[in-house]
Parts: structure tokens; sequence; C-alpha cells
């Protein structure tokens, strides 16, 4: 599956249908884009006890609550060296998601690594020219912001295009007794 693109987008597909059935009842609403990525990120249980401390006490150490993920992850649960809210985690999480729809359908993958080169949030510390480019520069792949709203919808009540494919794929492995 690692370098199927179609079955790997439909796992991912399946995965974010399950996140939002599981965020839905404790967040009384259809989850948001942002609120997904956390449990892409700290798993379902984790974005559940996440998004219950934002709303609960947004000021508390985020890294307190979640020491393993901070451990492995201090640009996004530290600020200069100084522990971020569970607030502030939040919001530059949102900001990260708003970034990524921003780019529009137009951006590349190599215009994606340069903002975040730019933006400091890379652990590589080697100029962006001597990291390696896993695509040639004549490859056209859906940008972040296209796999986004493929996965995630736009809002509208409609089915998004990845949830047809996977409501499809499950139909083919259930025919074949899977």
């Amino acid at each position: 599956m690692r370098y199927d693109a179609d079955a790997s987008s439909l796992m991912v597909a399946e995965l974010v249908r399950e996140n939002a059935e599981g965020l839905r009842p404790v967040l009384g609403r259809e989850p948001r884009p942002v609120e997904l990525y956390m449990a892409h990120f700290l798993g379902l249980g984790g974005a559940k006890k996440f998004l219950g401390a934002v709303d609960s006490d947004p000021g508390q150490p985020a890294a307190k609550l979640f020491p393993e993920a901070a451990r492995a992850n201090r640009s996004i649960f530290y600020s200069e060296g100084l522990p971020r809210s569970v607030g502030e985690v939040m919001a530059f999480m949102r900001d990260k998601v708003a970034s990524a729809y921003a780019q529009g359908p137009n951006a590349t993958a190599d215009q994606s690594l340069e903002m975040a080169y730019a933006s400091g949030s890379t652990r590589n510390e080697r100029p962006l020219s001597e990291i390696p480019r896993s695509l040639p520069s004549d490859s056209r792949r859906p940008s972040m912001a296209e796999t986004l709203r493929a996965t995630f919808g736009n809002g509208s009540a409609q089915m998004s295009r990845a949830s047809q494919n996977v409501s499809a794929a499950y139909v083919k492995l259930k025919a074949f007794g899977l």
C-alpha cells in the first residue's frame, strides 16, 4: 500500500471517517478540519482528551497532558523553549491547517516544502537546495488543500469524493469476503 496512492487515500479517508464519528458525540457537531487533524496527530482518544482540555482549561500546559507527543514534536508543544498551553497548541494547529487550505489547488509539493523551511518548521537544518526531492519537478500531485477538501469536504451536506471512494472500497472488500 505504501506505493499505491489510491489505496493509501482510501485508508486515510476511512480513518478520517472513523475519527469524525468518534468526535461527533464529544463535540455535539461535525468536527472541523483542525479537530480531525488533531485526531490524526494524537489518535482519537488523545484528540478527545485534548479537545476536552481546550474546552475546560485552555491555559494548561499541553506538554504535561501529552508528554510523549511533546517530546516527539517540540515545535508544536513549545515556542522559543517555553511550553505552549493547550489553547496555544490548538491555535498553532488551526493556523497550520488554514495555511494548507490557503495554499490553494495550485501549490506544489516544492512550494509547501519551501514554506515549511522558511517558517522553521522542518527538523532538517540543511539548506533547501540540499534536501533531496522525492518527485521530479514536472510531476503534478494534488496539493494539501486539494487533499484536505477531498477528504474533509467543503462543509456541504453532500458526501465527499473520499467518502464515496471509501464506501465503494468497502463494497468491494465485502464482495471478496474481507
